[in-house]
């Protein structure tokens, strides 16, 4: 992270892990938040509005390996 984030700040990148990796992530990975991205831009640009999350996101795969069992035994190795 330290690389992309261009810092070697232990404490910044410590802390933005936390927030973001262990916190920020559903498991299983489905697509959200798309909606309220898209409600936020409409003021900027209203051909948005209207716009539903599911013609931009496509959860398929996630599905597939949430279904197959896959992503709970990568899970249950950690």
């Amino acid at each position: 992270m330290g690389k992309y984030f261009r810092t070697d700040d232990r404490e910044v990148l410590e802390e933005t892990y936390e927030l973001v990796i262990k916190r920020g992530f559903n498991v299983p990975p489905y697509p959200s938040g798309i909606g309220s991205l898209l409600e936020s831009l409409e003021s900027q640009f209203p051909k948005v509005k209207g716009a539903r999350p599911e013609e931009f996101t496509d959860g398929r795969l996630v599905r597939e390996l949430d279904q197959s069992g896959f992503i709970k035994s990568v899970l249950a190795g950690r």
